[in-house]
Formats: C-alpha cells, structure tokens, sequence
C-alpha cells in the first residue's frame, strides 16, 4: 500500500489537490486520485494514510495542509472525526430545520452537535435532564426540565437520526431510519 512516507511526499503536500479524501466507516482513510488524473510512480491511484505505532496519542496524518487547533487526539473515534469534519471532501452536514434559525443556513457537522441545538436552543423533548435517574434530585429536575421543553402534538424529533416526524404522517416510526417513538415522548403527544 502507498502512503505519503514511502512516496516521498513533503508535508504539507500539493499532490493532495489531485486527490478526494475517503474515509471509510471501517479501514484505514486513503486519498483516491481523481478521474482527470493518470496514475503515476508519484501519484498512484488510491495513497493510504501513514500509520503511527502511538496508541495513545493519534495524530492526524493528513499529508495536506491541517489547521486543526489540535494536531494530537486521545482516542482513535475523535481522530475519525477530525479527518471526517476537517478533510474529507464530502462532509456530513445537519442544517436545523426550523426555517427562521440561522442554522439552517449554517448546518452543523456534527451530528451531537446539531442535537444539543435542538434540546438547547429549540427546547424540543430529545432525551432527559442530566444526573443519576435513581435520584430524587433527577426526578425534579427531570419535571423541571420536561416543563421547559416546547412539545408538539403535531410531530415528534427522531432521536436516532434526528428528523422532525409529523404524528399524522409517521404512526409514530420514524419516516427515515423507521426507529420507533419513545413511549414517554409519545405519550406526551397523546
């Protein structure tokens, strides 16, 4: 397999521009070269990224230009993340639904992100208050927090995929990923 290293590429790279950035939901990210290219001794068609043996550093090893604030990640997942959301050529994009939001302009790419929004900013009933569950404490902040939310009897927010579902529409699975509502969020609703 070719990486960077044994093609003698110099870092920050040019070559990178011939290229589109894969990552893969399983293997090793690669660099494919773009149909307008022929292959070369150089330039070969797919160049995989170089590995590092530190496991308990992972450090991006994009061969372009990173400008990540963070060069250094602690786990391998936040490093996926990284090339997925600052390199790759097709990025996951959530733009917010509510029409007059900025953000649906301004899309999140981060799919957890995009989620805290909605609980946050839009105070839609997507998961629960914070602490043990066993506690009183929670119970009250629980009510509390339930109190706070903006809780539709015309549609429900998948909390999987995260796609507003309209209750006369859906019978309460999720029109995308098919997840079924919760029944607390569905009895809420009734």
């Amino acid at each position: 397999r070719h990486t960077p290293t044994s093609l003698g590429w110099s870092r920050p790279s040019d070559y990178v521009k011939l290229y589109k950035f894969i990552v893969p939901l399983k293997g090793r990210p690669y660099l494919e070269l773009l149909q307008q290219w022929t292959p070369t001794s150089t330039t070969p068609e797919k160049v995989y990224l170089d590995e590092t043996n530190d496991r308990k550093n992972f450090s991006c090893q994009y061969p372009g230009v990173c400008n990540a604030r963070q060069g250094l990640f602690s786990r391998s997942a936040d490093l996926e993340r990284h090339y997925k959301n600052v390199h790759a050529n097709d990025k996951d994009t959530f733009p917010c639904d509510y029409p007059k939001c900025p953000r649906s302009r301004d899309p999140f790419t981060r799919k957890d992100h995009f989620r805290d929004h909605l609980r946050d900013f839009h105070m839609e009933d997507i998961g629960c208050a914070k602490g043990d569950k066993k506690s009183t404490k929670w119970q009250e902040a629980q009510r509390i927090w339930l109190s706070e939310r903006k809780i539709s009897p015309e549609h429900w927010r998948c909390a999987k995929c995260l796609v507003k579902n309209m209750v006369s529409e859906s019978e309460w699975k999720c029109r995308y990923c098919q997840t079924p509502c919760g029944e607390e969020q569905r009895s809420r609703r009734e």
